[in-house]
């Protein structure tokens, strides 16, 4: 269960003991936010915002939003859709 207050989401554990993890709640802006993959020293996943993926501060417990391998096909997928969503968006706007 989401709360909603410190950004952090609960688990709770199937009889196979494996956990399963709700999804976060939106952003304030209506933006998605993701769970941390790995949780805090009280067992509670961390939300952050897509924004502060790959940003050079640590916002996960264990740093995983910052990993280099993940951040740098990150980095470069989203330049890449950039891209294409300009060229799109100029693309549209000339017809």
């Amino acid at each position: 269960m989401a709360n909603e207050q410190d950004g952090t989401l609960s688990f709770t554990s199937n009889p196979l003991n494996w956990f399963q993890i709700s999804e976060c709640p939106p952003a304030e802006d209506g933006m998605e936010r993701f769970a941390c993959p790995t949780p805090d020293h009280m067992g509670r996943y961390r939300c952050i915002d897509d924004h502060v993926l790959c940003d050079g501060f640590i916002d996960c417990p264990t740093g995983e939003d910052e990993d280099r391998q993940n951040c740098m096909f990150y980095k470069t997928t989203k330049a890449h859709l950039d891209v294409l969503a300009d060229a799109l968006l100029r693309w549209a706007r000339g017809r």
